[in-house]
Formats: structure tokens, sequence, C-alpha cells
């Protein structure tokens, strides 16, 4: 029907990025992870966007987003992964003590990576926490603010590509990125609902 003046268009702002970890569990690509999430950075404006708009908002949210901002957080500690391959441990928001990231990511971001964010080693030790920690910290903060006051929906973690993997049979694997998806936006604080979102097609 045609849109009548009082009609408000609803946003749908899509919270994903390719998130890529090296052979330690270390985020790959931290510096451009950092730019985004710092001020005036991609995942930044899409952030501040949401908070200011008076439109109905949507999130379309890949909970790897949300751990590789947890790694930016925490200075890209090591994970070490449990006996399944995933984090060991249940995901945690980032702390002041800056503990270490509970949860891997199954995808793989941008460049080659042992960059540890602040200069090889395992940051977690710092005795201060980067700019960039301070900025990632902020909006994680930030997104647990404004999600009770959107609709959220998260996608498979790792933006899993739900058509390839069930036209393959691999419904374990879609499972498996179903439920760690949903363990991640949980020990955010986030409540959402499932949405299938295929990458492609």
């Amino acid at each position: 029907p045609p849109r009548t003046p009082s009609t408000r268009l609803a946003l749908v702002v899509p919270l994903k990025a390719e998130v890529r970890r090296g052979a330690a569990g270390r985020l790959l690509g931290f510096d451009a992870w950092a730019r985004s999430l710092g001020p005036d950075g991609r995942l930044d404006r899409l952030l501040r966007l949401s908070g200011r708009t008076t439109a109905p908002i949507t999130w379309v949210v890949d909970p790897a987003v949300l751990d590789a901002a947890r790694s930016v957080a925490q200075d890209n500690p090591k994970i070490e992964p449990g006996p399944d391959g995933s984090g060991g441990g249940s995901s945690q928001p980032p702390s002041p003590s800056g503990s270490a990231s509970a949860s891997a990511s199954p995808s793989a971001s941008p460049s080659d990576g042992s960059s540890s964010g602040t200069g090889g080693g395992d940051v977690g030790a710092a005795s201060e926490p980067s700019d960039q920690a301070v900025a990632a910290r902020a909006w994680l903060e930030e997104l647990s603010r404004q999600a009770p006051t959107h609709t959220v929906t998260s996608v498979p973690y790792g933006d899993l590509d739900v058509a390839a993997t069930l036209g393959r049979r691999l419904d374990r694997l879609y499972a498996q990125a179903r439920a760690l998806g949903a363990e991640t936006m949980a020990a955010n604080g986030v409540q959402a609902s499932g949405v299938v979102d295929p990458v492609d097609g």
C-alpha cells in the first residue's frame, strides 16, 4: 500500500564483519578492528546512528563481531581452545583487569596474523589498557545499553553460510554455530532472536 506521511521507515543496521583469528586464537587485523570500533570507525558510526535516530531500528548481529570487539577490549590476548575447538569456558564481557576472552571465532580477519595489537606477547599482562582497548570497551558498553531499545536479531556465529551448510547436510555445524552465537549474545547481556541469513543467495 502507498506510504502515508505518518509511516515511519524501519532501519536495518548490520553489525557484521569478517572475523579471522590466528593459531593462538588472537584476532587478526587488530589495527583495522581498533579503527572500526574507535571514534568515527565503521562500527562506531553504526552504533551512533542507532542511538540518534527516532526511526525503529533492527540490528542484525554476527556474535563473532562481539567476540572480536572483546579481543580488542582486552588488547588481544591468546585464547586457549576447549576440547571441541571452541574457547574454553563461557564468554564474559571485558573486565577492567583484561582477563582473556573465552570464545574463539570459528570463522576466520584481514591481515596476516600474528599481530597481537599492542606489539606481540600476551597483552593481557599489560598494566594499563591501550587506547584501542578503552574505545572497544566503550563500544561494547554502548551496545549493551542500546540493545533493549531496539529489535535485535543474530545470525549463526561467524555469519555461517546457512544455505551451503544445510545443503551439504552439515546440520551439526549449523547447530554449533547457533549455540555458540546464542552463548556469546547472552554473555554480552544482549537478548536476540535468531534469523536465517545466508551469506549469498
